[in-house]
């Protein structure tokens, strides 16, 4: 009971430690190519509620968005057979 016991805690311990090194990891690898941008915001929300009168608003142009490709969805993929 003893040796299973200390298998238990030996278990334990290794997957704790892997758990902290793959966040380690992941943690290191996102900030180089992270495309979330931050800044701060320091106008306070009457000044731009008093900048976006109804006449800008109808003005404004939206913003560009990327322009994502995706597979033709009326195309009939064929499928694989289940075993």
């Amino acid at each position: 009971m003893a040796r299973f016991n200390r298998f238990l805690q030996i278990s334990l311990l290794g997957t704790i430690l892997f758990s902290l090194l793959a966040a380690w990891r992941r943690r290191s690898k996102s900030g180089a190519s992270n495309p979330v941008v931050q800044h701060t915001v320091d106008k306070p929300a009457s000044d731009v509620l008093a900048y976006w009168t109804p006449e800008k608003m109808r003005q404004a142009e939206g913003a560009r968005m990327p322009q994502v490709t995706a597979p033709d969805q009326h195309k009939d993929h064929p499928h694989k057979p289940r075993s």
